[in-house]
């Protein structure tokens, strides 16, 4: 299926979304909610997912380089975190907008970061 050496980032992507869905349905605990550092987590936790999937992507598919893999990977990151929200009240959380924007905000960010170093690195 994948050559050896290149198997690892779809294991880490497999182990980080399973650690990630874990985390993001696990339920709160209360006295813990800190103002301001729960959306930099989820800006930062799927900016994490999205790198991890674009380095899956750029190795595997057969899309060009560039804007294609970048466009896919935040569609499904986005998808991913749209689901991951409403799943989030069957584990007692909330679902919250502000939240997807903030994983939004993490995904977005890092697609166009390597839409940036893909058109600064020589063909």
């Amino acid at each position: 299926m994948f050559k050896r050496t290149h198997a690892w980032p779809q294991v880490l992507l497999a182990i980080y979304c399973v650690a990630l869905f874990a985390g993001t349905h696990w339920p709160k605990l209360p006295g813990i909610d800190v103002p301001g550092r729960d959306k930099t987590l989820h800006a930062v936790a799927f900016a994490v997912l999205t790198g991890l999937l674009l380095s899956v992507l750029a190795r595997q598919s057969r899309l060009a380089r560039g804007w294609p893999i970048a466009l896919a990977a935040v569609a499904i990151v986005a998808f991913y975190a749209a689901l991951d929200e409403w799943t989030q009240p069957y584990a007692g959380r909330t679902c919250d907008l502000l939240d997807w924007a903030a994983d939004m905000v993490g995904a977005v960010s890092v697609g166009l970061g390597y839409l940036i170093a893909t058109r600064l690195r020589p063909a």
